[in-house]
């Protein structure tokens, strides 16, 4: 336990945080669960999904996905608020992550599960699969997830209807999977830059043109997940019929200057993925 309190204590201090400041790193801010310097800090206006830096300093040690994307959220529980920092590591406002909406239909080998069932069942979000992407080319297969956040959405979220007829309900800095005509995977783009005329692409890999975007105030909860694997491939999951990365991919393009993450960035990680591989052989 000793040990464990060292690593915490040294991890809060290289992150720069204020170890008397006295507030607690995630509460609910309901009653029980209710810490008075974070719950009344005013609420973050802007992308509800943190760095991918704040992601790493509470990752567990070991996390799968954490290294190579980010995402994992370690200490941080599920549906908390968490307090966001001023360059002078004071807390300044208060946040929670979470990007499908929850009616979102999400893919799996045993068939479709909503957003609002994972969160039902977010006290053994361990025991749920679905299906995520293999590699660039395509090919799905069933995998974990954990790290299960969610809370409501104070901006209007995107909307995007295809070609096809489906549609996907997506906060605005979601990353979106971009596709050609051959269907192949060129880029990951956060919602916000998606415009009519991109190409997503399909659980067949199948090319789906944007017809319309627009943006609507989302009444249910937001909610997103970090797929449980170390392969960048991974984290991308089917969301409506359409491929969409998870929040791994999400603190991703949050830390990438342009904002889209083209193919070959893509490919350098399934690269560094697989060094990482042979080197621990």
């Amino acid at each position: 336990m000793k040990k464990m309190l060292n690593v915490l204590r040294l991890a809060f201090v290289a992150a720069g945080l204020w170890l008397t400041a006295g507030f607690a790193l995630g509460v609910t801010c309901t009653p029980g669960d209710w810490d008075e310097s974070l719950c009344k800090l005013p609420e973050h206006e802007g992308t509800r999904c943190v760095t991918a830096e704040f992601f790493r300093m509470y990752c567990a040690p070991g996390t799968d996905g954490c290294s190579n994307v980010g995402g994992c959220v370690g200490f941080t529980p599920t549906g908390h608020w968490y307090a966001l920092l001023d360059s002078n590591a004071r807390p300044m406002q208060k946040c929670r992550c979470g990007c499908f909406a929850e009616a979102t239909e999400f893919a799996s080998s045993g068939g479709m599960t909503s957003g609002t069932r994972l969160l039902g069942q977010k006290d053994r979000i361990s025991e749920v699969q679905l299906s995520t992407l293999d590699g660039l080319e395509g090919g799905f297969t069933d995998r974990g997830i954990n790290s299960l956040t969610y809370g409501p959405e104070t901006e209007k979220s995107w909307v995007f209807k295809m070609q096809s007829g489906k549609s996907i309900t997506v906060s605005k800095a979601h990353p979106m999977v971009i596709g050609d005509l051959s269907g192949k995977l060129v880029a990951l783009k956060p919602a916000e830059h998606v415009v009519v005329g991109d190409l997503f692409l399909g659980d067949n890999m199948e090319p789906d043109a944007v017809m319309e975007v627009s943006r609507t105030k989302y009444e249910g909860r937001m909610m997103n997940f970090n797929v449980a694997s170390d392969n960048a491939a991974n984290h991308i999951v089917v969301a409506n019929g359409v491929l969409t990365g998870d929040s791994g991919w999400q603190e991703q393009l949050n830390n990438t200057a342009s904002r889209i993450i083209w193919r070959n960035d893509i490919i350098k990680f399934l690269a560094r993925n697989q060094t990482d591989k042979e080197k621990a052989n």
